[in-house]
């Protein structure tokens, strides 16, 4: 899949798909560990300087990537029956689900480069990566997604009017993030108010 983002007001030299070669993993997993590691500390530094997990290969990765093939941003979809990082890493919160089950999907490692974020085109950067993830639970008929973030990163999402809804309270997790469990309802989604497009298929 690849979608032509110039339609979300990015810059036309940038291309957002889904990671399917070693290169696409390697910038991905360069620019998680540049902002979850070197930024934001949220977890450990290592020497290669790539931040992956065990969850990466099952995971549908989808990033945007610049003219030289730089990941500029990025976010990681799991679906069901793999194991989420809400059963383990957040489990704090899973007793909090709606209807006392989790989502058929979960998105996380949602990041932009500190300086597209500079630069004025994060919100930008971050609606095409939400449009991407739509697409993708479009394709395999998943109407909901859970994610966790800050506080504020899911007041800024119901701002932009994105149709999802934080469960349970706030919680801090490790290394003193306060963060909150929130479900995306992809199937009340507006494409025309959020996107500004109408719906294209995946």
């Amino acid at each position: 899949m690849i979608i032509d983002v110039n339609r979300r007001e990015l810059l036309q030299a940038y291309r957002i798909r889904l990671a399917s070669s070693k290169d696409d993993l390697q910038q991905i997993f360069r620019l998680r560990h540049q902002v979850f590691a070197e930024e934001l500390h949220w977890v450990p530094q290592v020497n290669s300087g790539l931040e992956h997990d065990q969850y990466d290969t099952r995971a549908t990765l989808i990033g945007i990537f610049d003219s030289d093939g730089s990941a500029i941003g990025t976010i990681r979809i799991l679906f069901k029956p793999d194991i989420f990082m809400l059963e383990r890493e957040f489990a704090i919160f899973l007793s909090d689900c709606p209807a006392g089950k989790m989502a058929p999907a979960e998105m996380t490692r949602l990041c932009v480069n500190p300086r597209i974020r500079r630069s004025g085109l994060g919100r930008q950067a971050s609606q095409a990566l939400f449009y991407a993830a739509y697409l993708e639970c479009l394709s395999r008929n998943v109407h909901e997604a859970d994610f966790v973030s800050t506080p504020a990163f899911v007041h800024s999402l119901l701002d932009r009017g994105f149709p999802c809804a934080p469960f349970g309270n706030t919680k801090t997790l490790s290394g003193g993030v306060r963060s909150v469990a929130a479900r995306m309802y992809w199937n009340r989604l507006d494409v025309f108010e959020v996107f500004g497009l109408h719906i294209l298929k995946p």
